[in-house]
């Protein structure tokens, strides 16, 4: 997918529709089939005519508890704000977004859900298309690896396949991240499982898979409920390292991403935080701690 190109014009003109409305107004009130990963076997980044070098970028947003201001926010003004910046700042080429919703794989009905990788408009309306079911259960944690491995075993990305080329998952959210992914809930969730994947996952087991093929970055919402609780951090950090992001501001995310993939493609740090006015620096220069 992604045949059609990003247009901020466009972007922003249809986006005015959700002014003045919650999120849940403007997004759906049930799972739909079409982002169901019961029902995908595959989603594809491919390049085309109008994205001839594509780059595969993968958001994933808690849906759970009071998190859904951040997909609120993106809704309305981030993923705007993010393509037309990593058009503007030509971190890399021609971006492939896929959105998808975290939620609890123990407690949710819809503990996944995953949008085409779209390059336009389409991209505001698989948001649309999307359950902000505020769900969650009292484990502490939420299923923050189900996309990395969706990520790892349902999706074909031509900056990877063709050119080695590594595409970009970011999650974020407010909770521990959940330190096994177990089986028996998988065939629920994601439908037929292959064989190599129907297994008890470590949170470990499953960096060092998705990895492979994406860098992989933890951003902890500090504004949710536990963002700023210590056990967060070190839940995260023993994972991640140094590609744990804490963001103080939501609506920063979208600097925080475009500095991110900045720096992970090879601009000093410095460098990428001359990009931004003073006070969105400051944020981010706390925010992104990690190495090339």
């Amino acid at each position: 997918m992604g045949n059609s190109r990003f247009d901020y014009g466009s972007y922003t003109a249809h986006t005015k529709s959700y002014a003045g409305k919650s999120v849940d107004e403007y997004t759906s009130d049930s799972l739909n089939p079409n982002l169901n990963p019961v029902n995908i076997k595959l989603r594809e980044s491919r390049d085309s005519d109008a994205n001839p070098e594509s780059n595969a970028i993968i958001l994933g947003m808690d849906f759970t508890g009071s998190m859904s201001f951040v997909a609120d926010y993106m809704a309305k003004e981030g993923i705007a704000r993010m393509c037309k910046g990593i058009y503007d700042k030509k971190p890399i080429s021609d971006p492939h977004i896929m959105v998808m919703g975290i939620g609890d794989i123990e407690w949710d009905s819809a503990p996944l859900q995953v949008s085409q990788f779209e390059a336009d408009i389409k991209i505001a309306k698989d948001l649309e298309l999307m359950w902000i079911h505020h769900g969650g259960g009292g484990n502490s944690v939420e299923s923050y690896t189900l996309p990395w491995l969706f990520a790892a075993s349902r999706t074909s990305i031509d900056c990877f396949e063709k050119r080695q080329r590594k595409g970009y998952l970011f999650t974020c959210g407010d909770e521990m991240i959940n330190p096994v992914l177990r089986k028996s809930h998988l065939a629920r969730v994601m439908g037929k499982v292959e064989k190599d994947f129907f297994k008890d996952w470590t949170a470990e087991e499953l960096y060092a898979l998705v990895s492979e093929k994406y860098h992989v970055f933890h951003v902890i919402a500090e504004e949710g409920t536990d963002g700023k609780n210590k056990s967060t951090h070190d839940s995260w950090v023993k994972v991640v390292g140094q590609n744990l992001i804490h963001m103080p501001d939501h609506k920063k995310f979208s600097e925080i991403i475009i500095t991110s993939i900045m720096i992970k493609e090879g601009m000093d740090k410095e460098e990428a935080l001359k990009a931004w006015d003073k006070e969105t620096a400051a944020q981010i220069k706390t925010a992104v701690n990690f190495r090339k």
